[in-house]
């Protein structure tokens, strides 16, 4: 009974960070438009970017459908990997709420490279001139997930 009560929390978990990632890019694509740019703060915009690469936009010049399947391919096995140490006996509570984090983030990804063919990126900080690699709550989500994982192994 226990488990189905934890596989529960965490499949609910992944689908609310999931559901809360899809919202937020549909908003921007339907409703901001795809050229806009709304800023926020003096280091902070909201603005439409396609990221056909990976992480900080790594590759995004390499738009063969070769590629992107590749990395259809590897996310779909990282997730899969991923979903079944969630649930070694050994791992802890909180383990198993990084890897639901980094989970969601990734589905989130991988539903953007498959429908759209890459990744909506919305969040664009910058100081002056010198942005940083937009990214998502996907990726925010990710990022959480691996410091909590990291920290989790390390200390």
């Amino acid at each position: 009974m226990k488990f189905k009560k934890i596989l529960f929390l965490h499949l609910f978990l992944i689908f609310f960070i999931f559901l809360f990632d899809r919202i937020t890019k549909l908003f921007l694509f339907n409703i901001i438009g795809l050229s806009n740019t709304i800023c926020l703060s003096n280091f902070l915009n909201i603005r439409f970017i396609r990221n056909y690469g990976v992480a900080f936009g790594l590759f995004a010049d390499v738009r063969k459908k070769f590629f992107h399947f590749l990395l259809c391919f590897i996310t779909l096995f990282s997730l899969c990997t991923l979903f079944c140490h969630v649930f070694k006996e050994k791992s802890t509570q909180k383990k198993h709420v990084a890897c639901s984090m980094i989970f969601a983030g990734a589905l989130g990804n991988l539903v953007d490279r498959l429908i759209h063919g890459y990744i909506i990126d919305f969040i664009d900080v910058h100081l002056g001139k010198y942005h940083l690699p937009a990214f998502n709550l996907a990726d925010v989500s990710i990022f959480l997930g691996e410091a909590m994982l990291a920290y989790e192994i390390f200390f």
